[in-house]
């Protein structure tokens, strides 16, 4: 593949990419929160104000897409400006992700972080959102409603899947997916970390580690505060230990 046509793939791509995010579903929280968060990492991106940037996460994670969006949007930024990720009490999984990104990871001796692993799970016999609505799906008849399914193709009743056991199949497919989520974090943490994946490996698999021992285990470069954070992106971007900084008004934990 030559350059141009390699530039030419890499624009289009960030075209589909940028215009998915506008369109995005505001229906949940979650999805809310991503885009906020991708709004922010790009005028970061194009602002010429900023040397350097702390990101301060305290999440024990979430929605493996939400996590791999962020994490995605952090690479970029690192890559035009000084990141240094600051855990505070949890930074693990999907908050492991999103610091994973950044040109340096800065933890607290008992942070706990890590967690490289994905749990995927299909709700059955479980409270759904409240007593009410429990009763419905277990007793529709009692208030004069049945349940019909109906569906075309394999696989298109797993998410239908709560009021029945799985198929064989069905439960392979999620199994599968969850390996696949697994690796493709994995991978990422590998490369983002610069460690062979066979080395990842050995400290993922969802091991939790204080951020002591994950330092020792090459996840984590620094223990400290958000003050060593700040004196890390003070010295990456050359400017003196002894000058003031003022936090935007609007600075907020992930």
């Amino acid at each position: 593949m030559t350059e141009e046509t390699c530039e030419m793939l890499t624009l289009l791509l960030d075209n589909i990419y940028g215009n998915w995010l506008d369109k995005i579903s505001f229906t949940t929280s979650a999805q809310y929160f991503v885009v906020c968060r991708v709004k922010c990492h790009r005028c970061l991106l194009e602002s010429k104000r900023f040397k350097a940037v702390v990101i301060r996460i305290d999440s024990p994670g979430g929605d493996a897409l939400a996590s791999d969006l962020i994490w995605r949007e952090i690479r970029l930024l690192a890559a035009s400006k000084h990141v240094i990720a600051s855990m505070a009490d949890v930074a693990a999984s999907g908050g492991y992700y999103m610091a994973m990104a950044a040109g340096v990871i800065v933890a607290e001796n008992l942070t706990l972080t890590g967690s490289i692993g994905v749990v995927t799970a299909v709700a059955q016999d479980m409270v759904v959102k409240g007593y009410f609505v429990e009763y419905l799906f277990r007793n529709p008849s009692k208030i004069g409603f049945n349940t019909e399914v109906i569906s075309r193709g394999r696989f298109a009743e797993l998410k239908a899947a709560e009021q029945r056991p799985l198929r064989p199949d069905e439960a392979e497919l999620l199994a599968r997916s969850a390996q696949t989520a697994y690796e493709h974090f994995r991978d990422n943490a590998a490369f983002s970390r610069s460690m062979p994946v066979e080395k990842m490996e050995e400290v993922a698999q969802a091991r939790v580690w204080t951020g002591k021992d994950a330092v020792s285990r090459r996840l984590v470069d620094a223990i400290g505060g958000f003050s060593r954070a700040v004196a890390i992106a003070k010295h990456k971007a050359n400017i003196p230990q002894d000058r003031e900084i003022q936090l935007p008004k609007n600075a907020t934990e992930i």
